[in-house]
């Protein structure tokens, strides 16, 4: 899901990314206020992007409970539906070019998406990347899984700066580590990539 911010993104770039999967939908925006007002609609968008998860092909196993009277005779609830793994990987830009006060408005907004999603050991796993002249490995599948621990190493995200838009790095760096087995992603688990960048890579 990219998503490009201001004159300088580079429409080409995102469109390519869009065209690697037919649910890729990139959102081009004009300024990071406007990110924040269609801040709903890109959460919703991301977070449908989630799998359903799988329906049994097994008939529920069924009992014969028998209830004396004044006893409610409601059946009782089912077992709660297995919640869907899916690992999934924020890379924000953080160069010169984005300045520090959009790379906050950024963050934020990335914590916003977090808070919103099913984060934990068995469902949603989360790593976080910054790119700009290098990339910077912010959090990784390894580490803790929580959603407290998540969000509060995304609230301690420090905007780096630097004079160039790596984004060919960044997603060579997601595709050859990041969604690999020694970095903590899970082989039964989709791979999912939310991408903000406000400038053409250089």
């Amino acid at each position: 899901l990219p998503v490009g911010i201001g004159p300088h993104a580079s429409l080409k770039q995102l469109r390519i990314i869009e065209k690697q999967a037919p649910e890729n939908k990139a959102f081009v925006l004009s300024s990071v206020d406007e990110l924040e007002q269609r801040r709903d609609e890109i959460i919703n968008y991301f977070c449908d992007l989630a799998p359903e998860a799988p329906a049994s092909t097994q008939p529920p196993d069924l009992a014969q409970v028998t209830v004396g009277p004044g006893l409610s005779k409601d059946p009782s609830p089912g077992p709660a539906s297995k919640p869907m793994a899916l690992d999934v990987a924020f890379v924000l830009e953080g160069s010169d070019k984005v300045g520090e006060a959009s790379f906050n408005r950024s963050r934020e907004f990335m914590e916003e998406v977090i808070r919103r999603m099913d984060v934990g050991r068995d469902s949603i796993h989360v790593t976080v990347l910054q790119f700009s002249y290098v990339v910077t490995v912010e959090h990784t599948f390894r580490e803790a899984q929580t959603k407290a621990d998540i969000l509060q190493r995304v609230r301690e995200l420090r905007y780096q700066g630097g004079n160039r838009t790596n984004t060919g790095l960044a997603l060579h760096y997601l595709s050859e580590h990041s969604f690999s087995p020694s970095q903590g992603d899970r082989q039964q688990a989709p791979n999912l990539v939310y991408m903000v960048t406000a400038n053409p890579a250089s």
